[in-house]
């Protein structure tokens, strides 16, 4: 099977796609990850699919891509900030994946209910909510993410390896 439409049968059950007991795969220390995450699921699929959208249905693809940013969106925020397995993750992926005109809307939305969190409760590490450095799952990370939220056009997205800018 192409990846295409390996990717394309993953999406095709969107209604598993949530943060419910039964939408969620054992993680690296056995507790239930959600599949609203980069690293778990769902939006790195929807990434991957959209990156490649070129050789599948474009109209399939779109309302795939479109039902994963309204599961992330209309679900609870994630106990973690982390850009692998958190709300910052998912913000910097649903910015990625909405076309600009719908981007205002949907993610300024997200982009406040995480940064209002954030603002109360500060930042929370991913691993077990334990102060990290890392990348992924620690402060670089979310600090990365932070500056990519302020500044788009010139903080590359690490989530796609999106290159540095020139400038």
């Amino acid at each position: 099977m192409a990846g295409l439409e390996l990717a394309e049968r993953e999406l095709t059950d969107i209604g598993r796609i949530g943060r419910s007991s039964s939408a969620r795969a054992p993680d690296h220390a056995g507790a239930a990850a959600s599949q609203l995450a980069w690293c778990h699921g769902k939006p790195g699929v929807a990434l991957a699919l959209k990156a490649a959208s070129k050789g599948g249905d474009k109209r399939k693809i779109d309302a795939t891509v479109s039902a994963v940013i309204s599961a992330i969106n209309s679900s609870p925020l994630e106990r973690s900030d982390c850009i692998c397995h958190g709300n910052l993750g998912n913000l910097l992926l649903v910015r990625e994946l909405m076309d600009d005109e719908l981007r205002a809307g949907i993610s300024s939305g997200l982009e406040r209910k995480v940064v209002r969190r954030i603002s109360r409760h500060g930042v929370v590490c991913g691993n077990f909510g334990l102060e990290t450095a890392g990348l992924m799952e620690g402060l670089a990370g979310m600090g990365l993410a932070l500056l990519k939220l302020a500044e788009p056009a010139r903080i590359p997205n690490v989530l796609i390896l999106e290159p540095a800018s020139a400038g």
